[in-house]
């Protein structure tokens, strides 16, 4: 089981630890002015002048005594507060970078199953197949692998909705295919407006979000997975192709496009069973830490 920092390693990590320190810090302060002003007192306090006839010590003389202890056991607890802190703070530093490696060794490992899923499924460069984690408020993208190093560097939104897009859709039924959409046009060219059309009046997805499209996909397949009972997020594959076309360039001699039938085909097999076994591993992780793995992994140059 990856290891994922607790609720209080993260609270005493960045964000908390300066407040704390500056607590300790404000502490050491009020100690400091409070000695400081008994003994500054002090210094005023005429020698003659006595409140503790009793014991014959001069205001003074008690002041500066006062003034004193002040200092001595104030400094005393804030050094031990602070000492404890620093010591709480490693410890948490620790933790939090086993958590961080664990969550960058799953998205290896996610990306590697996918890189794996896309030879399968014969779509090359002309496909992409992507892993969605349900975070029990949205569906986010934890996994990506396309051969065409365009389509594979693109992130996206950092959350979709459940009622957007191929994914909403097999989100909600189990499983979704959508085997043909309009020709697009050419990359460098503004979107076909029949495609746009059709993905934002099938799909829900907002209109500027598919005029910006990177990938302009004509045909998708994905299904729901889950994991232990639970359901834990949607694998997608798309094709910028549909099922009747076939370029003279695949030498294959066949035509690659996706279907929900080929997912179940392989969702039988340990491909897709190890992809939900993540999925399920990823669910107790920090969500936001994944997505920040899976920008800078993307995001680095292919080697």
């Amino acid at each position: 089981m990856a290891t994922t920092p607790s609720r209080a390693a993260r609270a005493v990590s960045s964000p908390e630890r300066p407040r704390r320190n500056a607590a300790a810090r404000v502490a050491l302060a009020v100690y400091s002015a409070a000695g400081a002003l008994l003994l500054g007192v002090a210094g005023l306090v005429p020698r003659e002048n006595r409140v503790f006839e009793w014991r014959r010590v001069p205001t003074s003389l008690a002041l500066l005594i006062g003034g004193v202890l002040v200092l001595v056991v104030g400094g005393l607890l804030s050094t031990s507060y602070l000492r404890a802190l620093q010591e709480r703070a490693e410890k948490s530093d620790a933790h939090l970078g086993r958590a961080r490696h664990a969550e960058r060794a799953v998205l290896i490992l996610v990306r590697t199953e996918l890189h794996e899923l896309l030879e399968q499924l014969g779509l090359n460069s002309n496909g992409r197949v992507s892993l969605f984690l349900d975070t029990a408020t949205a569906l986010a993208l934890v996994g990506r692998y396309s051969a065409m190093p365009t389509f594979d560097r693109t992130t996206g939104r950092a959350e979709y909705p459940y009622d957007e897009g191929v994914i909403g859709k097999a989100w909600e039924k189990g499983a979704w295919e959508e085997p043909r959409l309009s020709n697009p046009g050419a990359r460098d060219a503004p979107a076909n407006p029949r495609w746009i059309d059709q993905q934002c009046g099938r799909y829900n997805l907002p209109r500027d979000e598919v005029q910006t499209m990177t990938m302009r996909s004509r045909s998708y397949a994905a299904i729901r997975l889950e994991c232990g009972g639970r359901l834990v997020g949607v694998l997608i594959a798309e094709d910028v192709r549909i099922a009747d076309e076939t370029p003279s360039s695949d030498r294959t001699g066949g035509h690659h496009a996706v279907s929900v039938a080929a997912l179940n085909a392989l969702s039988g097999g340990d491909l897709v069973r190890q992809l939900s076994e993540l999925l399920g591993r990823m669910c107790d992780m920090d969500h936001d830490a994944l997505r920040d793995g899976l920008r800078d992994q993307l995001n680095r140059p292919s080697s």
